[in-house]
């Protein structure tokens, strides 16, 4: 009798592959090496279709799932319907929150490595690669406009050109919250972090995270922070509308190289207007004062925030913007090493 060839015998098993991957996923040995991290954080009373899996009989399977699927952030295994709800970083952040009336254990993807515990503080959240809302809901610090020349990509996020001859930046701006202003928000007697994923055209130096300016003219700088000679520097003149403030991270950080752009994770800590700490790829650095030859103009208080923006000529941002938070705490290490996670 002729033997059959591989090739069939994989036809022959293929209705059967889930039936053989559902009774792996329940092996218990395959639980101990998917480290979730438990959280309080529920599920809204709808989850969409494509992030529930149903007839599922063991937590495990819920584990392995999650882990397989690139846009699971959280799951959350209910026995009594024997479902697995899974939520995206998107949903983490916008819709799963404690539920006191009915509290509930979540898991979160071991690709996260804590439990959030900032989450309450998260006044902005947002991944240029979703969209150009603030995920954590709202109107406040979404996207009010950009340059023209910025473009938005789901794989690349919002994509800097190269800047023309004139040198002009090219620009996102978060909106304000109705009257509020940035330094009203922000300012006097605050703590906050400011968080930004992006990847910069290599050998161009210095480069805008972000600038406050005024809204009626954009060419006043009131604070900002850049990326100058590997290291996070800051310029603050919220504590009085002449007093200008220039620190710099104390130590320079290891970026990743790629052939055209480097990968930069960048947070400052501000304590009652004063940048006290920075996070820069993991790293954290002290601070230290920067003596510079010269500063532009500050004058009166910040209004508006712009992403990527200065309004120096050649100072902008040219490469890509990935992600952007304002937390409205003093983060810690391990707290920012989450709020990185969640850019992935």
């Amino acid at each position: 009798m002729k033997k059959p060839d591989e090739a069939y015998l994989v036809l022959l098993l293929l209705p059967l592959m889930p039936v053989l991957l559902l009774g792996a996923v329940t092996d218990p040995a395959v639980n101990k090496t998917l480290k979730f991290h438990q959280s309080p954080a529920c599920p809204p009373a709808s989850v969409v279709t494509s992030m529930k899996l149903q007839g599922v009989k063991a937590r495990q399977t819920c584990a392995v799932e999650c882990s397989l699927r690139s846009n699971c952030a959280v799951y959350n295994f209910v026995s009594s319907s024997s479902e697995c709800q899974m939520g995206s970083t998107a949903d983490l952040i916008g819709s799963w929150t404690p539920n006191e009336s009915s509290p509930c254990t979540s898991q979160l993807n071991p690709r996260l490595p804590g439990i959030l515990t900032f989450r309450a503080n998260l006044l902005a959240f947002l991944d240029f690669r979703v969209g150009q809302d603030n995920l954590i809901g709202g109107t406040q610090f979404k996207v009010s406009q950009s340059s023209p020349g910025v473009v938005y990509s789901s794989s690349q996020g919002a994509v800097f050109p190269t800047l023309d001859s004139t040198g002009a930046s090219n620009y996102i701006e978060l909106d304000k919250q109705g009257s509020e202003t940035i330094a009203n928000l922000l300012g006097r007697n605050k703590i906050f972090t400011v968080y930004a994923r992006i990847s910069r055209q290599a050998g161009t130096t210095p480069q805008s995270v972000y600038t406050l300016t005024d809204c009626n003219t954009y060419a006043e700088k009131r604070g900002g922070l850049s990326v100058e000679s590997s290291r996070a520097v800051v310029y603050n003149s919220l504590t009085s509308p002449d007093e200008v403030k220039a620190k710099q991270s104390a130590q320079t950080f290891t970026s990743t190289y790629g052939e055209t752009s480097i990968d930069t994770s960048i947070g400052a800590v501000f304590k009652t207007n004063e940048f006290t700490s920075a996070f820069v790829n993991g790293v954290a650095s002290e601070v230290e004062a920067l003596t510079v030859s010269s500063v532009p103009t500050f004058k009166g208080a910040p209004e508006c925030i712009r992403l990527g923006f200065s309004p120096e000529a050649n100072k902008g941002l040219v490469g890509r913007y990935i992600c952007f938070a304002i937390v409205k705490a003093e983060l810690t290490a391990a707290e920012f090493s989450e709020l990185d996670a969640l850019c992935g």
